[in-house]
């Protein structure tokens, strides 16, 4: 039983933990993971769409389509605006406190590179939403009370050089709420747009001017009938424009757009109706181009984005629809730099920010990508300034599934070209490394030209779609590969697969090029099943899930929750072995792992001692170890404290287990968040530790020895920001002497192939026989082969420069 282990499993060595910030990070969940052949690659699975760099909320651009991105500032909440300080850096406004490591409320300036200056305000009681610049004033607008210490309503103005507040202080006020959302400077007065009643005690609903002095109210009352959100002004014209979410201006019908004599702010005959708000408006030459939430202007298909004769309002045919919301416009060179919630800009594909020639309507190569919405662009000297809500900046699209380089932290050029879909929760690779096989919730989904539901087999090296198809009329839980990677088993939900009828089990010919389900049929019947693992010699499959004995049957045999399932006989297949996990209040097991000698099989999921849960009779919380020989529950007992999702081995033979444990004696009697390493022998947690916060912690772990990959429903860890998946360098400690502990060679026993742990330095492997006589000596690797050797026992010591010992693993050898 678990004495058996030893020789598979030896005294694990402290780990330090330190988070790598260089990694690039994804857009959402990290669901599964698995490493190529050689642990160069780690490809993942998960509900993301997006990888790239960390540059959260704000990034300065350039206008090089081959490295668009200079730097990240990293405000730590959303910009909603920026301006170009004249000097070719910015100012920028938002709900953030901090701009990288300098504390700023909700203002900064930037410098050209992107670094924060000295210049520091303080705005406090709400955030900034717009801006702009006149002179040596900044003028910001928003839904604040306080601006360097002293009250402002909404609308304040500072000295661009010392941050000094000024004396203007027009109070602008709504019932419950109010907002400044646009301003514009026109002669001597400011003009304001935005949500609000009144200003100075004046009705001015929504739109107004102020003394951009003294702060006075302007007599011009326009009276839009809601929202005004972006004002241009064009000196050739002499004309003031607004756009936002009215229908009237003045008593007069005005769809969305309106125009205004810049000289007596009379109201103009010009007009562009829209059929929904207008966010913002950019203005070159006789040209001006229009983003929103509209899908026509003046009649005409424009979906979000359009342009129109500056003079006449004539809607050009100038076409680049964007896919979705338009939230900020600029224009320098005679291209349109598109910022907001898109996914394409007419046809390719540009996520959240993208260029559009101004004269041809053609989209440009400059793509830098973001993560999530951009909201404002600014154009400054030779750069660009991009902010909003995204995590990143400068990535790629990668929908659902990824190549990393394990060595750069970046994803390869390795793109399965896959279409916008649910998710990849389960992923295992073929022995040969030639093939990655996914599996999760897409009905549908496209992989370059070929279209796969739930189930998909890629070419590992090239991203392409393979004919293995099995669809599945639901998403399943888990696959495995069969030892000789001839049969991949998968578990889930459905109740057909490749056509035929299958209640939540099915055994697959693993071949990409066709699609082939076997005879065997465990037809559960009893509920859903979740975890698999498959014995060392691939006679038995182990099942976990929610099946009961009163819901039926798997196997042919009613079983609780946990059943072991005969790989080679077609129906009825269920052994003798049994482990119930029974109690009230719907105990369930919902992830397996096996020892590598196939005697333990560790079980974590859903049932606790406090209700009366028991593991074969025992109690136990959410995690136990089973004799796959008896089915008795064995002394390991570490406990924890919630639900275990995840069970895997690390490197060097600890148990990796997430799940959705926290606090003191979360695991082990020990403070643990999410994650946690575990003696697979003692139960004793290791000292790894790290604090992930978000939805659901961490749901997956893919260790390498020198780096632990995690990934999962948080967004933070150790309280910087790491949505979805996050990285530690991992350094196991190597011993110098012959009195250090053992490392962990896997799988044991094994009839040829042996993969080694990660050791720092090693340059030559020695195989020495029981007696201690050497058999064999040759360069290290990660995977080496042992088909040569007669059965038996052997230790492996692994030399560095010099012959310097680093360490030993002990194998067994079968045939």
């Amino acid at each position: 039983m678990l004495a058996a282990a030893v020789l598979a499993f030896a005294t694990t060595s402290a780990r330090a933990q330190t988070l790598n910030t260089d990694w690039w990070q994804v857009n959402g969940r990290v669901l599964s993971m698995v490493p190529s052949q050689d642990g160069s690659v780690i490809y993942m699975g998960g509900m993301f769409t997006y990888a790239g760099p960390e540059a959260m909320c704000g990034a300065v651009l350039q206008f090089d389509p081959a490295e668009p991105v200079v730097s990240a500032p990293m405000p730590n909440g959303t910009v909603y605006c920026s301006v170009s300080d004249g000097a070719g850096g910015w100012f920028i406004g938002g709900d953030f406190d901090a701009v990288g490591d300098q504390d700023r409320t909700r203002l900064a300036h930037l410098n050209a590179d992107g670094s924060v200056s000295s210049w520091q305000v303080d705005v406090a009681g709400g955030y900034v939403l717009s801006m702009t610049l006149d002179g040596s004033t900044l003028y910001f607008g928003g839904n604040f009370t306080s601006v360097g210490g002293q009250t402002r309503y909404g609308i304040a103005a500072v000295d661009a050089l010392s941050g000094a507040a000024l004396p203007f202080a027009p109070e602008v006020a709504i019932s419950g709420s109010l907002y400044v959302s646009s301003l514009l400077v026109v002669g001597q007065n400011l003009l304001l747009g935005g949500s609000f009643d009144t200003v100075n005690g004046l009705t001015r609903p929504f739109l107004a001017a102020v003394d951009k002095v003294d702060g006075s109210t302007n007599a011009w009352a326009p009276t839009p009938s809601d929202d005004v959100l972006c004002l241009v002004y064009s000196q050739e014209e002499n004309t003031v424009y607004a756009g936002g979410n009215f229908t009237t201006m003045g008593g007069q019908t005005r769809q969305r757009t309106a125009a205004f004599d810049a000289s007596t702010y009379a109201l103009l005959p010009w007009t562009v109706s829209a059929t929904d708000p207008v966010w913002t408006m950019a203005i070159d030459g006789a040209v001006m181009v229009l983003g929103g939430r509209f899908e026509q202007l003046a009649g005409q298909p424009r979906e979000y984005l359009g342009a129109v004769d500056l003079g006449s309002g004539a809607v050009l045919p100038w076409v680049a629809d964007a896919t979705w919301y338009v939230r900020s416009l600029a224009i320098n060179d005679g291209v349109v730099y598109v910022g907001g919630e898109f996914r394409e800009l007419d046809g390719p594909v540009r996520r959240h920010i993208g260029a559009v020639d101004l004269a041809t309507a053609e989209v440009t190569d400059w793509d830098p990508v973001a993560s999530e919405d951009v909201y404002t662009l600014a154009v400054s000297g030779d750069r660009l300034f991009a902010g909003g809500v995204f995590l990143s900046i400068g990535g790629v699209v990668r929908n659902k599934i990824l190549a990393m380089d394990r060595a750069t932290g970046r994803p390869t050029d390795w793109d399965a070209q896959s279409s916008d879909f649910g998710s990849i929760s389960s992923l295992c690779m073929s022995p040969d490394g030639q093939v990655l096989y996914g599996s999760g919730s897409f009905n549908n989904a496209t992989f370059g030209t070929a279209t796969r539901r739930h189930m998909v087999a890629l070419d590992a090296s090239t991203g392409q779609a393979l004919p293995w198809a099995p669809q599945p009329n639901t998403a399943p839980w888990e696959m495995v590969l069969s030892p000789d990677g001839s049969t991949i088993y998968v578990s889930g939900d459905f109740t057909t697969i490749g056509g035929l009828p299958r209640n939540r089990l099915a055994a697959i010919n693993a071949d990409p090029q066709q699609t082939q389900v076997t005879s065997w049929d465990p037809n559960c019947t009893g509920g859903t099943v979740t975890g698999i693992a498959i014995a060392p010699d691939g006679g038995t499959l182990y099942a976990a899930g929610f099946f009961d004995a009163d819901g039926g049957t798997i196997g042919g045999q009613p079983r609780d929750h946990l059943a072991a399932l005969d790989t080679g006989i077609d129906t009825d297949n269920a052994t003798s072995w049994v482990a119930p996990i029974t109690g009230g209040n719907n105990p369930y097991a919902r992830t397996i792992v096996l020892d590598p000698t196939g005697s333990t099989l560790y079980v974590g999921g859903s049932f606790n001692a406090a209700e009366g849960h028991t593991v074969s009779g025992q109690a136990r919380d959410n995690l136990a170890a089973v004799s796959t020989t008896t089915g008795e529950a064995l002394p390991w007992n570490p406990g924890a404290n919630d639900d275990v999702f995840e069970l895997k081995w690390s490197a060097d033979g600890e148990l990796m287990v997430c799940g959705s444990f926290q606090g003191p004696g979360a695991i082990g009697g020990q403070e643990r968040m999410t994650f946690a390493y575990v003696d697979p022998i003692t139960g004793a947690v290791g000292p790894f530790s790290a604090t992930f916060s978000g939805a659901t912690g961490v749901l997956e772990a893919e260790d390498l020895g020198d780096l632990l990959i995690v990934g999962g429903g948080f967004f933070f860890v150790n309280g910087t920001l790491r949505e979805g998946l996050a990285v530690f360098d991992t350094p196991t400690s190597i011993p110098e002497n012959e009195d250090a502990g053992w490392l962990r060679a896997f799988p044991v026993p094994t009839n040829s192939e042996l993969w080694l742990p990660v050791v720092a330095d090693a340059r030559t492997v020695e195989v020495h026989d029981a007696t201690g006589r050497l058999v064999r000596s040759f360069a290290y690797a990660r995977v080496v082969h042992l088909h040569d050797l007669t059965a038996g026992l052997y230790i492996l010591r692994l030399r560095g420069t010099a012959g310097r010992e680093l360490g030993r693993c002990r194998v067994v050898v079968e045939h």
